[in-house]
């Protein structure tokens, strides 16, 4: 894998951009230490469209449902870090490293032997606190930890809405959970902190914490999708967290569902849409339906709607020719939407299961959808409408097989 670069407010893998749609892993590296089969769980998060983890190194952390993982548990902890990192790369994935995440097994040597860890590999990133603003965490000197060369690092992050530790380093690292409107914020407030990388690698904790606390689980996918959408679109990307990554367990149905539409959010705004000048069009936003509208340039697909009022899915038609981009509708719509366009396109018999999952193969093969997700977009319906369900109709009357 390619070391990634900073390119302005975002990163770079080699000749392209790169949004980091992360996840929270704590325990990741504790688990493979003990000697536990963890590839599962890479293979699950890399499968639901995550390319980043974050996990952290020593720790005693049991006691808050993550784990322990000391030196002393570990002597060979940074003599296998290596092997750990080329796991990883096998299925695509960066780790972000976390250097200091609580008092309890510090040790000023740490950083500069986790550097020393990691330098031959390309698959990492550093970041040399988490929340050095909480009494636990604080480090007592950050002054005598050095940047690295050669290896991206942040110089850690603050609590919740807090600046991240300053002097910022090769990027930044930015926390929101349980903020008000967290769901904006995530990329919004991100893009506020500086002109270079800022990457939202920690969240509100699915499925109890913050913006996720009561609602089902088609809200939840829809605030995933914005989120993530809108954090792709103004700064360098952004982490999903939940409770059972803490653990760094195979997530449950649901919150895989959630996950995947976290990394479809984030997949959702083209690369070139980043270059693009930040706009918030206050005249198209409905405030019954809007939380916020953003944009960077004019064009349509660099438009990010953040739907935080109505955190709810609307049944796709199944008369209209094309549905707005950024509507969004559940699989269970997916069977009533194409039958309605069979029927409007003069096909008054019902779609064959054949059919079907020959629709189904054709969104996962051309149009990215990744075929376990639990919402589709109005942008994937559209493409599917005009780009197979239209000629497809065509060639059957071409071939005689309908009037």
């Amino acid at each position: 894998m390619e070391r990634l670069t900073t390119d302005g407010q975002f990163f770079r893998q080699g000749g392209k951009r790169f949004t980091a749609i992360g996840a929270s892993d704590f325990f990741l590296l504790g688990r493979y230490l003990n000697g536990e089969d963890i590839e599962p769980v890479l293979q699950q998060r890399a499968s639901a469209g995550i390319n980043m983890l974050r996990v952290w190194t020593r720790m005693q952390l049991a006691q808050y449902g993550i784990g322990d993982c000391t030196l002393a548990m570990h002597p060979d902890l940074y003599d296998r870090i290596p092997a750990f990192l080329r796991l990883a790369a096998q299925y695509g994935l960066y780790i972000e490293f976390t250097a200091y995440t609580g008092r309890e097994d510090y040790d000023p040597q740490h950083w500069n032997r986790l550097i020393a860890a990691v330098r031959d590999e390309t698959n990492v990133l550093l970041e040399l606190v988490n929340e050095n603003d909480q009494s636990g965490n604080r480090l007592p000197d950050i002054g005598m930890f050095q940047r690295p060369i050669g290896i991206l690092a942040s110089h850690g992050s603050n609590g919740s809405e807090q600046r991240p530790v300053e002097p910022f380093w090769d990027y930044a690292t930015f926390h929101t959970n349980g903020a008000f409107e967290e769901v904006r914020k995530i990329g919004h407030n991100a893009w506020e902190v500086w002109h270079g990388p800022t990457y939202t690698n920690e969240t509100s904790r699915y499925p109890d914490v913050g913006m996720w606390a009561g609602k089902t689980l088609a809200e939840a996918t829809i605030l995933a999708y914005d989120a993530a959408a809108g954090a792709a679109l103004l700064c360098a990307g952004s982490a999903f967290h939940s409770r059972l990554g803490k653990r760094s367990v195979l997530w449950d149905q649901d919150t895989l569902a959630v996950a995947q539409a976290w990394a479809a959010g984030a997949q959702s705004v083209p690369f070139d849409c980043q270059s693009g000048p930040y706009r918030h069009p206050q005249e198209e936003e409905d405030p019954e339906q809007h939380l916020r509208i953003y944009r960077r340039g004019w064009w349509d697909q660099c438009r990010v709607v953040i739907r935080g009022k109505q955190v709810q899915t609307t049944p796709l038609p199944t008369t209209a020719l094309l549905v707005p981009d950024d509507a969004v509708g559940t699989v269970d719509d997916a069977g009533p939407y194409i039958q309605g366009q069979f029927r409007r396109l003069g096909i008054e018999r019902n779609i064959t299961p054949t059919e079907f999952e020959f629709v189904r193969t054709w969104a996962i093969e051309h149009a990215g959808w990744d075929g376990n997700e639990q919402i589709i977009s109005g942008r994937l319906v559209n493409r599917v409408l005009r780009e197979l369900l239209e000629p497809y109709v065509a060639l059957l009357r071409s071939s005689g097989q309908v009037g």
